[in-house]
């Protein structure tokens, strides 16, 4: 169907960009009339062979709802869109627009939302510039996460509706809506009409009033450009970094001062934060924007990623840092990787030991090419689905938690369960999470078998699921069924350390020991992998089992053995309360000359011992 836009023209210096945009950001087929109010009706003379353009001049001066009136009656779209010449279009706004009401038969106009207005249709906050507007209308176009809003009021700096439903109530009344702006008698008959109005939450228009004087409107087409900017070969590509955050003032500081020197532009995407997280923010960018929260995180993200400008984007949580060595290391690396890099991947470490040393890490894609493309997907634990040539760099994010545990993420999965909603695999791995992390094992469980009856898991997911269905059986007292669920794992892949560790304490704990040996000598014999994307405790494959294997050669009589491990053990976690405690022991023995006292001491410790260590192979 057709489309007529009606644009109110009354100073040539807003007029000239009103209609640029237009041209520039409408794809969809229209006509335009230009209602032609301008002190030198000439300005506009350049128009007038301009393709599906009609220009209408009175020799007295006509009020917006006359104007708008007269032009309609001479339209011939089936869709009207009145708008004024101090709105400045954004990219598909037009084409959006008139896809909502064909969305809803029942809407008879909508508009979209504006800056430096009052009402329902005012944007968030204020922008600084053209530019900033034009990013957020980007980015709420790619999420489109908030729909339409029905309202009983629209204001009329740019107005799309059904011709029908127009000229149905008589059309705009020359007195009542002498402005063309303030429409509460119009949107009133619309209601006793029994229409509906809306808001378009996900398309913004600009209000180009507090701009006038800048002198950058007329860059209309540049500073909304989709291509990225071609940069010279020899340059280093450059980089946004890209965070959703919220009540985040004891974090965001210390994450946003380590990438400093690292990244080209921080964009700042708030959720809703009550306490002083913008104002952090605002220290180090003017690109901090506000997004509704919708219980989606993948729709957060992807808002930041919208807004984005540079070559590639980066992101990070508010509780991640880059170590002095690890910023360092990231700017060679981004010196030196190629523009056909599509992703770079980086380690992400997790958890410390005293000494500092990573003790959990994972490896994640860090920083992807912009023109790509990439999305994040699921609304809890989302992940960023990226392909194509991945460069692997070492240079690492550190995280420092901060937060608690606490609902949130179980209470989203609850509520789409009990909507009804169809999870995919991921969705049933992280449900399971979510319930083990809260003590829900029984229902935890349950999540993991459906999980892995779905053959698209990913195998690391699967593996660990099975893991975790240990960990709960174990818990409800079940530990034949862990034992079969660990033996499980071992038909996805070759067995990991942490699976290993567990079924040689379930041995322990039924006094077999030599079973158990074999099991821990196992966890130290698998081959590591530093570009695992898995999640791994590294303590599974080293000083665990080293420090289970002495309590069990201990317990078996052999001495020499037991001792050995735990040197070996200590090589790793020298200052271990364990590892202590037994160097204690064995000096003991060597120094005790009654063999019934080392018997008595040797069970004693021995105990203690396993008591110890057995806290940390089942810690995961």
């Amino acid at each position: 169907m057709r489309v007529s836009i009606i644009l109110y023209a009354e100073q040539a210096s807003r007029t000239d960009p009103c209609i640029k945009s237009i041209q520039l950001h409408t794809a969809r087929t229209y006509e335009l009339i230009i209602i032609n109010q301008l002190a030198d009706p000439a300005v506009l003379d350049l128009y007038r062979d301009m393709p599906g353009c009609r220009l209408m001049t009175w020799p007295g001066r006509l009020n917006a709802a006359e104007g708008f009136k007269i032009a309609a009656a001479i339209a011939e779209g089936d869709y009207l869109v009145f708008l004024h010449d101090h709105v400045v279009v954004t990219s598909h706004l037009l084409t959006d627009l008139v896809e909502c009401l064909e969305s809803d038969p029942a809407l008879a106009a909508v508009a979209p939302m504006l800056n430096d207005i009052e009402g329902e249709q005012r944007l968030d906050r204020t922008y600084p510039t053209i530019e900033s507007l034009h990013k957020l209308a980007r980015g709420l176009r790619t999420v489109r996460s908030r729909g339409a809003l029905k309202s009983d009021k629209l204001v009329g700096h740019l107005l799309a509706m059904r011709r029908d439903a127009f000229f149905g109530i008589g059309g705009f009344d020359a007195e009542r809506d002498a402005d063309g702006i303030e429409l509460s008698d119009f949107c009133g008959r619309l209601k006793r009409a029994g229409y509906e109005l809306a808001i378009a939450q996900d398309c913004a228009a600009i209000n180009s009033h507090p701009y006038e004087q800048e002198g950058d409107r007329l860059d209309l087409g540049v500073i909304d450009a989709p291509d990225v900017p071609q940069a010279s070969a020899s340059l280093p590509i450059t980089v946004s970094l890209c965070m959703i955050v919220k009540n985040e003032e004891g974090t965001l500081d210390r994450c946003l001062s380590s990438v400093r020197g690292v990244v080209d532009e921080i964009v700042i995407v708030d959720t809703g934060s009550t306490d002083l997280t913008r104002s952090i923010a605002a220290k180090y960018t003017d690109d901090v924007y506000h997004f509704e929260w919708v219980n989606d995180f993948s729709a957060a993200r992807n808002y930041a990623f919208s807004l984005a400008t540079k070559e590639y984007i980066l992101w990070l949580d508010a509780d991640d840092i880059l170590l002095p060595g690890d910023a360092v290391s990231l700017r060679d690396t981004l010196s030196k990787v190629t523009r056909d890099v599509d992703a770079i991947s980086m380690p992400y470490h997790l958890s410390f030991d005293e000494e500092g040393n990573v003790t959990s890490s994972l490896r994640r894609n860090r920083i992807v090419k912009r023109e790509k493309g990439f999305r994040w997907v699921g609304q809890v634990h989302e992940y960023l689905a990226v392909g194509g040539n991945i460069h692997e760099s070492m240079a690492a994010v550190t995280h420092k938690r901060e937060h608690t545990q606490t609902r949130r993420n179980l209470t989203i999965y609850e509520e789409r369960e009990e909507k009804g909603e169809r999870f995919s695999a991921r969705d049933l791995y992280y449900y399971g999470n979510e319930l083990k992390d809260h003590g829900l094992w029984e229902r935890a469980i349950d999540q993991y078998e459906r999980f892995l009856e779905y053959e698209d898991g990913w195998v690391e997911d699967r593996i660990a699921a099975c893991g975790k269905m240990a960990d709960g059986y174990h818990a409800l007292g079940r530990t034949s069924e862990a034992r079969q669920i660990i033996l499980k794992s071992f038909t996805y892949s070759s067995p990991r350390p942490i699976n290993c560790c567990k079924l040689g304490s379930y041995h322990m704990e039924e006094g077999d020991y030599a079973g158990a040996v074999g099991w821990y000598e196992q966890a130290l014999h698998i081959p590591s992998s530093v570009t695992s994307a898995a999640y791994e405790i590294h303590g599974y494959r080293n000083w665990v089992p080293h420090l289970q294997l002495c309590v069990c050669y201990d317990r078996l009589q052999m001495t020499d053995l037991a001792r050995m491990h735990n040197e070996k053990a200590a090589a790793y976690v020298p200052n271990h309360e364990s590892v202590r405690r037994n160097r204690a022991y064995f000096e003991g023995l060597n120094l005790s000359e009654s063999e019934e006292i080392n018997r008595d001491e040797r069970t004693r410790t021995a105990e203690g011992n396993q008591e110890v260590s057995q806290n940390h192979s089942a810690a995961g």
